[in-house]
């Protein structure tokens, strides 16, 4: 609940309204009417599949306007993501720069941090201003684990791990990859 708050109070004001509801109600938002033009697919087709959970446009409003609008989903074109990030052997953050200004060089769709070593969080927030138009994404859980075993000596538990993911929101990143299980013993 706690990061559906965050979302909504970061990305849509005060108001319940998400493009899926939007979209629900007939309705052709900027975002959907801006990605039509971009994608060359008709608004009311787009609007559709939003409706019917089987697209999404990925945005924030504090980069909204910065950074390119993104959709994703069935009868979209496939999308290019570039991996980069720092390794337990090679942290350099000037590298890591240099393959941001590839991927836009090579017009990438998204920008995707798995950097496991350094300042996370740091580097992070580097990549995020050197990704210039493209949307960013990131996997907290890497963050979340390496987090918990330096400063904890454990595994990290709920709370911390929705604290880093609520970080990452707050730094602008635009979509993760949530690496979940349910360990069923638990639930007997």
């Amino acid at each position: 609940m706690i990061i559906y708050e965050l979302i909504v109070k970061e990305n849509v004001g005060n108001s319940m309204d998400t493009l899926i509801l939007k979209a629900r109600s007939s309705s052709l938002t900027e975002e959907i009417i801006e990605v039509t033009k971009i994608k060359n697919i008709d608004s009311n087709i787009l609007r559709d599949i939003i409706a019917n959970g089987k697209a999404i446009i990925i945005r924030s409003l504090k980069r909204y306007g910065i950074v390119k609008l993104l959709s994703i989903g069935e009868g979209l074109r496939t999308k290019v993501n570039v991996n980069v990030g720092t390794s337990t052997t090679i942290i350099d953050i000037n590298m890591e720069i240099e393959k941001c200004k590839i991927a836009i060089k090579y017009d990438t769709d998204s920008i995707m941090d798995l950097s496991v070593s350094g300042d996370l969080s740091n580097i992070r927030r580097v990549l995020i201003k050197n990704s210039e138009l493209l949307p960013f994404g990131t996997v907290p859980t890497y963050q979340a684990y390496l987090d918990s075993v330096r400063k904890f000596k454990s595994l990290p538990n709920d709370d911390y791990f929705i604290k880093v993911i609520e970080e990452h929101l707050k730094d602008c990143v635009y979509f993760m990859t949530i690496h979940a299980s349910i360990n069923e013993a638990k639930y007997i």
